[in-house]
């Protein structure tokens, strides 16, 4: 039994303990190296982890899940095994995340959330399992109670790795007790109740029924024990989530239908969730005079939303792929050109693997014989950024944002449009990772720079605009 003051590994001091998780106490913990406050979770003398295989198997998933750098995910300090009268546990170090679970404030906050909050939910989440998902991380255990957020909106999705840890090798005995659920029953999907393997779909379908739960604050399905439940997730449509409140936008009560289809090949990839939140983020089209209808989605690639301009060529006809070369132009301008559009097309239509390596292929040819400096090179970097922002790695976006955005105002101007677009999309991405209130400082700073040179019926305005309504209503600005 740990006590307070106990220090594990020689170098974490427990301080107060702050419940129990999947793998056994979670504690509030004194980094004596560093002087920092640290979460310390530590295993049980008779808890799941028991012999050597089970050891190791722990400290295999506590290395994998120290690999998913993602600002939605607790960052893995250190693990590893310490020694005391009571036995050898297992401790694993992570980033102490000081905010309530989705569970928590659920009870808090009268059994629902708004809409706009579960959207920013939805992406962050999904974005998450994105990520965690092509490193070959499956969560199994996703649910109201593994997600917390922050003071600021951020969302942290607990717990990766262990439902894993719990699961035995091939020709091992289980680690719980016979006839146990494979997760948290009411989150579990349809093919992993009936003995499939844990899936990235079958992360989401625990996604589409915590989503559930958040706009109308009851579950999909009900029953009278675990396994009832789970039987009826196996054979029962759950009702449409629309039909429990009036308020939520179709194309998400779509989205939340859809994450809950009983086949996985009937249910939407994590591009698809991020689309669908980030759209009903938003600025809706028309909001203002003589405004077209804008691409949705928080990063939009650049010249995708507007009309012709110098600095991003635009020539009608057929456009070859952007791998291909295609038959050269005086200077390779129509060329170039067409790549460009083909590009942002692959873009719009959501393609955006192919859409990157257009960019960053297009980038990388004209960067032998054009400067850095040149227009269409950094159309081609802001290009590659929106296409990692959309593809769930957000950081490498945003760093590569903030970098292209000094260049852009020295040899476009502090007041091109280019540069806005740019300025924006940091703002958004900020947002996005739940950096809420960096984000809403930067909008209002890009609000009144481009109130001195756009004229006040231009569509820049109303993005701005929207997108900082969104954030006040987040922050709780009047």
């Amino acid at each position: 039994m740990a006590l307070v003051g106990e220090t594990i590994g020689g170098r974490y001091r427990l301080l107060d303990k702050l419940g129990r998780g999947g793998m056994g106490e979670v504690w509030r913990a004194r980094d004596l190296s560093l002087q920092r406050d640290v979460a310390v979770k530590r295993s049980l003398a008779d808890g799941p982890f028991r012999g050597e295989k089970a050891k190791q198997r722990f400290l295999r998933e506590a290395r994998l899940t120290a690999r998913i750098a993602h600002p939605a995910v607790p960052t893995v300090h250190d693990w590893g095994t310490d020694d005391h009268e009571d036995g050898q546990t297992l401790y694993l170090v992570m980033e102490l995340v000081r905010g309530h679970t989705l569970e928590e404030l659920l009870c808090r906050q009268g059994g629902r959330f708004s809409c706009a909050d579960v959207v920013s939910v939805a992406d962050q989440v999904a974005d998450a399992l994105a990520h965690a998902h092509r490193l070959g991380v499956v969560h199994r255990d996703l649910k109201p109670s593994n997600v917390m957020l922050t003071a600021d909106g951020r969302a942290k999705v607990l717990d990766f790795g262990i439902a894993a840890a719990l699961e035995p090798d091939e020709g091992e005995p289980v680690l719980t007790g016979t006839g146990d659920l494979p997760g948290t029953a009411g989150f579990i999907a349809p093919e992993r109740a009936k003995g499939g393997p844990a899936t990235p779909s079958g992360d989401f379908y625990a996604l589409g029924c915590m989503l559930y739960e958040l706009l109308t604050g009851k579950p999909p399905l009900t029953a009278g024990s675990p396994w009832a439940l789970v039987y009826r997730h196996i054979q029962v449509v759950p009702p449409p989530v629309a039909t429990h409140r009036g308020d939520i936008p179709p194309e998400l009560a779509a989205l939340v239908d859809s994450l809950l289809a009983k086949s996985p090949d009937d249910r939407p990839t994590a591009d698809r969730v991020r689309v669908v939140a980030r759209r009903c983020l938003e600025p809706s089209p028309g909001s203002g005079p003589g405004t077209p209808r804008q691409r949705t989605g928080p990063v939009s690639p650049p010249g995708a939303d507007q009309a012709p301009r110098s600095g991003v060529p635009h020539r009608e006809g057929a456009a070859p792929s952007p791998q291909a070369p295609g038959p050269q132009a005086p200077n390779g301008v129509a060329s170039v050109a067409d790549r460009l559009r083909r590009c942002r097309e692959l873009f719009d239509q959501e393609r955006y693997s192919e859409a990157y390596d257009g960019y960053h292929r297009l980038g990388a040819q004209l960067r032998r014989s054009r400067p850095q400096t040149d227009r269409d090179v950094l159309v081609c970097r802001a290009g590659v950024a929106a296409c990692l922002a959309e593809l769930g790695s957000s950081p490498e976006a945003l760093a590569d944002l903030e970098r292209l955005l000094p260049v852009q105002q020295r040899v476009l101007g502090v007041h091109s449009v280019e540069a806005f677009d740019t300025w924006f999309r940091i703002a958004e991405l900020k947002a996005r990772m739940g950096r809420t209130r960096e984000a809403r400082g930067l909008l209002a700073e890009l609000r009144d720079r481009q109130a001195e040179v756009l004229p006040d019926s231009h569509e820049r305005h109303g993005r701005v605009g929207a997108l900082l309504s969104r954030l006040d209503r987040v922050l709780g600005v009047s």
